[in-house]
C-alpha cells in the first residue's frame, strides 16, 4: 500500500495537462500547452471530479495530430490514478496492441514519477494490457471487439474506435462497432469504491456521418452527454468551444492555416470536412463537374522539357472480350501546381498488347522515365515484367480499394485540384471528353478507367506540387517556415530551382531531373 502523501502541494495535480507539463519539463520534447489542450485538460478535471451539474459521459472530436489522444489516453489516466491510486481505468481502442501502447505509457509515467504520484504498481501485476496499483486500481486496455469480460472499472475510454477509411465505410463493420460498444463496453461500468457513478470517455476524429459519435448523437440521450466539438478551422466565434474568430487555426503552432488549406487540397474538401472539420457528409458522387476542367489548344500547350514531371499512368485489366474492362493509359505533367492530361490510350487490350502500349509511349515520350501501374488485375504481371526490363516503374493502388473509398479518399483529392482549375485537358479531343464525362458520372458509370489512370498519376505527382505550392504561398505571405522540416523544404526547394534554372539557360536536357515520386 502506498503511504499518506499530502498532494495539495503539488501543482502537477491540478489537471492532466499540468501533470504532462512538469512530468516531461526536462525532456528533449517536452509537451508544450496549447488553449484547446487546456480546454480539454479542465473538461477532464470536471468529469473526473464529477462536479454537480456536469456530465457523466465526454464525447471528444478533433481532427488528427493535434493531441487529443496523448491527453487523454496517456496523462489523463495518470493523473486519475495519481490523485486516487485505488482508481481503476478500462481503455480501448481499435486494436488490442494499440491499445496495450498507451497502458504502457502510462505504466511507465506512474512508475517513473512515483515520488510525486504517489501511486505504487504491483510488483507481480505489471503487464502492458494489464496492470494494478497497490491500492486496488490500475488499467486494463483491449482492441475494439475484443473481450473485457470479468473486468469493470468506474471510468472507461474509448479512443479512435475506427482504423481507417475501409472500416468507417464498411456498414457491416460499423454495425459490429455499434453492437460491441452497447453490449461489451458500456456493461464494463460500475462505481468507484465510494459509489460514484462511473464515467465514459469517447475521443474520434469523424470518419463517417454513421460512425460511433454520429449514432450516438442520433440518440435521445445524447442531452446527458457534453460534447467537446473542436474543428481545425472555427466555424465562427459564437458557436466555437474556444471562442475563435471564423476560419482560425486550432493549433496554428503547428497547424497553421497554409498547412491546414494545403492539407485541404490534398485529401480534397470531402475528407477534410470529415477528419478536420468533424462534419463528415454522405457520398453523392465525385460531383466533378463538367465546367471545371480546363482546356488547352495544342500550340499553346507548354514543351515537353518545361514540364517539372513527366509520367505515364496505366490502369490495367484481364482480356480483351467485348466486355472486359478497359486498359486506360495517361502521359501526365506537372508544372509546379499544374497538371495537363497530355496523351492517352484507351483500349481494350490484353497483357502482352498493354505492354505493347507502355513501349509504344516509352519510345514517343523518352521524357517519360516513370510509369505509374495499377498493381492488381494484369497490371501485376505486366509490373514484374517492366521492373525486369524496364525499370522505373511505380506500384499504383486503386483498384485494391472499394469504390465508396476511392472516392472518399481519392477521387475527391483530386477533385478538389480540378475545381481549382488546376487540371488542363486537350480541347477537341476525343479521350478527353471520355474523361470528363466518366468523371462526371463517378462512381456510378459503366466505366472507371479512365478515372483511376488519372487520379493514381496526379496522386503520384502531387507530392511535390504540394510542396512547392505551400512554399509559393508562405513566400508570397512572408511567413518564416514553422519547424525544422519547413526550412529544409525550402533550402531543397531553392537549391532545385535554381539547378532546374541553371540547366534550362545551358539549353540542357530536363529529362534527367525527373524525380521518381514518393
Amino acid at each position: 500500500m502506498t503511504g499518506p502523501i499530502d498532494r495539495s502541494s503539488y501543482a502537477h495535480l491540478l489537471s492532466p495537462l499540468a501533470l504532462a507539463m512538469a512530468a516531461t519539463a526536462s525532456d528533449p520534447r517536452p509537451y508544450t500547452y496549447a488553449a484547446h489542450l487546456d480546454l480539454l485538460s479542465q473538461k477532464l478535471v470536471k468529469l473526473r471530479m464529477r462536479e454537480s451539474g456536469t456530465a457523466r459521459s465526454l464525447l471528444v472530436t478533433m481532427p488528427p495530430r493535434h493531441g487529443k489522444s496523448e491527453l487523454c489516453s496517456h496523462w489523463f489516466p495518470a493523473w486519475a490514478i495519481a490523485v486516487e491510486p485505488a482508481d481503476k481505468v478500462i481503455l480501448t481502442s481499435y486494436e488490442a496492441e494499440f491499445a496495450a501502447s498507451w497502458g504502457r505509457k502510462v505504466r511507465r509515467s506512474v512508475h517513473d514519477h512515483y515520488p510525486i504520484l504517489g501511486a505504487r504498481i504491483m510488483e507481480d501485476s505489471r503487464a502492458a494490457h494489464r496492470w494494478e496499483t497497490g491500492d486496488g486500481g490500475g488499467m486494463t486496455t483491449a482492441g475494439v471487439g475484443g473481450p473485457i469480460t470479468g473486468r469493470g472499472a468506474p471510468i472507461l475510454i474509448c479512443d479512435d474506435p475506427i482504423k481507417n477509411a475501409e472500416e468507417a465505410n464498411s456498414k457491416v463493420l460499423r454495425d459490429s462497432l455499434w453492437e460491441w460498444w452497447t453490449t461489451t463496453f458500456l456493461t464494463r461500468m460500475e462505481p468507484d469504491h465510494h459509489g460514484n457513478e462511473p464515467i465514459v470517455i469517447l475521443i474520434l476524429t469523424r470518419w463517417h456521418e454513421d460512425d460511433l459519435a454520429g449514432r450516438l448523437m442520433a440518440l435521445p440521450e445524447f442531452k446527458l452527454w457534453e460534447h467537446l466539438d473542436l474543428p481545425a478551422f472555427s466555424r465562427g466565434a459564437d458557436i466555437d468551444a474556444l471562442g475563435r474568430p471564423e476560419g482560425t487555426a486550432l493549433w496554428p503552432e503547428k497547424f497553421d492555416a497554409v498547412a491546414l488549406e494545403s492539407r485541404r487540397s490534398r485529401i480534397g474538401v470531402r475528407a477534410f470536412t470529415s477528419l478536420y472539420q468533424q462534419s463528415p457528409t454522405p457520398p453523392e458522387g465525385a460531383a466533378i463537374h463538367r465546367a471545371w476542367w480546363r482546356w488547352y489548344e495544342e500550340k499553346d500547350r507548354p514543351k515537353l522539357e518545361e514540364f517539372d514531371q513527366v509520367i505515364q499512368s496505366w490502369d490495367t485489366t484481364f482480356g480483351a472480350t467485348a466486355s472486359s474492362d478497359y486498359v486506360a493509359g495517361g502521359l501526365i505533367g506537372r508544372i509546379h501546381n499544374r497538371f495537363y492530361v497530355l496523351d492517352c490510350v484507351h483500349q481494350r487490350l490484353n497483357g502482352p498488347d498493354t505492354l505493347k502500349a507502355i513501349y509504344q509511349m516509352d519510345e514517343q515520350y523518352p521524357i517519360a522515365k516513370w510509369a505509374v501501374i495499377e498493381d492488381s488485375a494484369s497490371g501485376s504481371m505486366i509490373l514484374d515484367i517492366l521492373e525486369r526490363e524496364r525499370g522505373h516503374v511505380t506500384r499504383g493502388k486503386t483498384k485494391g480499394r472499394s469504390k465508396e473509398v476511392r472516392l472518399h479518399w481519392g477521387v475527391n483529392s483530386v477533385a478538389a485540384i480540378i475545381e481549382r482549375g488546376q487540371v488542363f485537358l486537350p480541347k477537341d479531343c476525343h479521350w478527353a471528353t471520355k474523361i470528363v464525362d466518366e468523371a462526371a458520372s463517378f462512381p456510378n458509370a459503366a466505366h472507371d478507367d479512365l478515372v483511376d489512370m488519372l487520379v493514381q498519376g496526379i496522386e503520384h505527382l502531387m507530392p511535390r506540387a504540394w510542396l512547392a505550392e505551400g512554399i509559393a504561398e508562405r513566400d508570397a505571405r512572408n511567413i518564416e517556415p514553422a519547424n525544422l522540416w519547413e526550412a529544409m523544404s525550402h533550402m531543397l526547394h531553392g537549391k532545385v530551382q535554381a539547378k532546374l534554372k541553371a540547366l534550362k539557360d545551358r539549353k540542357r536536357h530536363s529529362a534527367g531531373l525527373q524525380f521518381p515520386g514518393v
